[in-house]
């Protein structure tokens, strides 16, 4: 009889523990739901299924399956069934579901892949190889996600192929090569990309400083990366002015320290305040020379000091450098 045999047969047993035997009467309303969902031709009985954590039917006969043909489908079904999740994996799975699923209704792409970031050790992200239904949904999310990045690919490659909007494409191309990076497939083709387009020479220049923006947008979502994505911003304004790179650099710092943010000058002769990145140094002084690595200010009181210009803030060392310029 296959349910005592399920139960007692201890060869048996280690394939059997991977399962979930389930005993249904023909004659109850569940056999009649179950047998409607799962057609299986004829009229005899036992009905033996096998049904896999998403409701997909792998196995289903009229048959007691005797000797070797029960290890046998077990094992076929089991190969079929995909991986299985300790606690521990069902807690991640389904918080980071649920954290992506709110995150991608909130259009916020970066964040949904954050978030399903770690189940990358349970599989590739959108194939993972199991079937509970956290899982299933996972994949889901990551093919979606997918898509939308796939989208965007194509946006790129058009707006490449205009002049006026290179940069603008340049800098998006930079960002997602980032955020879809988890995304191997994805990852892939957004990487070809960005390594043809950074062969072109006259690219180049245009690549460093979409890269070097997104670095400062990126550092601004670190937890207190703020003011320093703001100083390295400004800095960035500074270096930049005059071309392409100032604008982006400018929409982001807008974004980032208000529209009433003022870009600081080095006006020549005039007295302002040098300081370091963590504004522990400070002095108020007017620039009389720079030589090498270090540069020569004066205070108010006539007194004049030297200072290694690497002691300087990030905003600063971009001030004399575009003095140099």
């Amino acid at each position: 009889m296959l349910e005592k045999r399920l139960v007692s047969d201890r060869k048996l047993a280690p394939l059997v523990a991977q399962f979930v035997p389930l005993k249904v009467d023909v004659s109850s309303a569940d056999w009649r739901a179950l047998s409607r969902q799962y057609p299986v031709a004829g009229n005899t009985i036992p009905v033996v299924y096998v049904i896999r954590a998403d409701g997909e039917k792998i196995f289903g006969a009229r048959k007691a399956l005797s000797g070797e043909e029960l290890p046998r489908m077990l094992r076929a079904a089991r190969a079929r069934a995909g991986g299985t999740l300790n606690a521990q994996q069902q807690s991640l799975v389904g918080d980071a579901v649920e954290t992506a699923r709110v995150a991608l209704r909130q259009d916020r792409v970066a964040d949904s892949i954050r978030a399903l970031r770690p189940l990358s050790k349970l599989g590739p992200l959108g194939q993972i190889p199991c079937y509970a239904k956290a899982v299933v949904e996972a994949n889901s999310l990551a093919r979606k996600l997918v898509e939308r990045g796939k989208s965007e690919l194509a946006e790129i490659q058009d707006a490449l192929a205009k002049q006026e909007e290179v940069f603008a494409a340049l800098l998006t191309l930079v960002t997602a090569e980032r955020t879809y990076r988890p995304l191997n497939v994805l990852h892939r083709e957004l990487g070809t990309l960005l390594r043809e387009t950074s062969r072109k020479a006259e690219l180049k220049p245009l690549l460093m400083r979409a890269r070097a923006i997104d670095k400062a947008r990126l550092r601004a979502t670190a937890r207190g990366g703020r003011p320093k994505a703001i100083r390295e911003l400004t800095a960035l304004v500074i270096r930049y002015r005059g071309d392409v790179g100032e604008a982006a650099a400018r929409g982001e710092l807008e974004k980032l320290a208000g529209k009433d943010y003022q870009v600081p000058e080095l006006v020549p002769g005039e007295a302002r305040t040098w300081q370091d990145d963590t504004g522990k140094f400070r002095i108020v002084a007017k620039l009389i020379k720079q030589r090498g690595s270090k540069v020569e200010l004066e205070r108010e009181t006539g007194e004049r000091v030297t200072v290694p210009i690497t002691r300087l803030s990030t905003i600063d060392r971009a001030l004399l450098r575009a003095v140099q310029e």
